[in-house]
């Protein structure tokens, strides 16, 4: 089945470690400095791409060399960049990762040529978009997208039978309430809603993870499944919430591991698997990823990973499922 991504992609800038952020005025020094395409559909087109899915991209960049750099990587991985624009009148989007000495990360970005990105790309798509998947990721980083005309869009790929997927990112202007409701609103409309902790704290206004979860559950007839980084992730639908837990570990860098974690849930999701299986996937490649620094592994190596994480699962690990 065909997987179409629409969001942001950009170059990434990453600069660290770092104990605490400069005062204004004042000067930080920090041991490491490199650049990489990345952006939330860029992290999850590498894996989903290494995985062995079909990956198409809807985005723009800029008649520049960050945006040559990037198509070129993307393409040398065997992601279809072919739904990319290249604007002629805006820079390719470049993003200043700075990253924390315990591996926790903030951005600066500049948006650059995402800022002409509209719904109108997937109006554009829609015939090519029937009967695959559309997965909207990082949609705060496209500010031609607004919600009505999104949940427009949204209902006529899923008359169509184009099941749908969102994460939103972080919403840089601090989710004052109409973004909050127009993302609400757009539940109804969504398959699989992947939210992190912080994001869905946002969205309900609640601190406990199965709370935020019922919350954003009677919005939406879908599927969620917030991100809890470390403590593995909550899935919500029907009534029935289950937590599945994974193996901590300690990262230098945890920049894409939701975006990562995204791409191999959503590769055990279409392939039938039990929800809890898939969460484990995805898991699993977001460790992968984060331990080696690769942009991607195939399905074997995964699979061992996750079998060895939950082989290596202390005795209260595991799924707990809450009704």
């Amino acid at each position: 089945m065909r997987l179409t991504i629409c969001g942001n992609i950009t170059v990434d800038q990453l600069m660290g470690p770092l104990g605490s952020m400069p005062e204004w005025g004042t000067e930080l020094v920090v041991q490491d400095c490199h650049e990489r395409t990345g952006g939330a559909i860029a992290n999850s087109a590498f894996a989903l791409a290494a995985l062995g899915m079909k990956v198409r991209l809807l985005s723009a960049v800029g008649d520049d060399q960050r945006g040559e750099f990037m198509l070129r990587q993307l393409k040398g991985a065997g992601v279809d960049v072919s739904g990319v624009g290249v604007d002629p009148h805006r820079a390719t989007s470049l993003g200043i990762c700075l990253i924390r000495s315990d591996g926790e990360r903030g951005f600066v970005t500049f948006l650059g040529a995402l800022e002409g990105l509209t719904e109108d790309v997937l109006w554009q798509d829609a015939p090519a978009l029937k009967d695959g998947i559309c997965f909207l990721n990082g949609y705060w980083l496209t500010p031609g997208f607004s919600p009505p005309r999104t949940i427009e869009v949204l209902r006529h790929l899923r008359a169509q039978g184009t099941r749908t997927v969102l994460d939103t990112g972080w919403d840089p202007a601090g989710w004052p309430e109409p973004n909050r409701q127009g993302i609400l609103a757009m539940l109804r409309h969504i398959d699989v809603f992947l939210p992190n902790e912080s994001e869905a704290q946002a969205l309900t206004g609640e601190t406990d993870p199965e709370k935020m979860a019922r919350g954003l559950a009677r919005h939406s007839e879908g599927l969620i499944v917030v991100k809890l980084g470390a403590r593995g992730a909550l899935a919500c639908q029907g009534g029935q919430t289950t937590w599945v837990t994974t193996t901590p570990r300690q990262f230098k860098d945890t920049t894409g591991a939701g975006d990562v974690f995204n791409a191999g849930f959503l590769y055990g999701y279409l392939q039938g698997w039990p929800v809890e299986r898939a969460i484990r996937f995805g898991h699993a490649t977001a460790a992968l990823v984060l331990e080696t620094g690769r942009r991607g592994f195939p399905v074997a190596d995964v699979t061992a990973e996750m079998d060895a994480q939950v082989e290596s699962a202390p005795p209260a690990a595991g799924e707990h499922s809450f009704t």
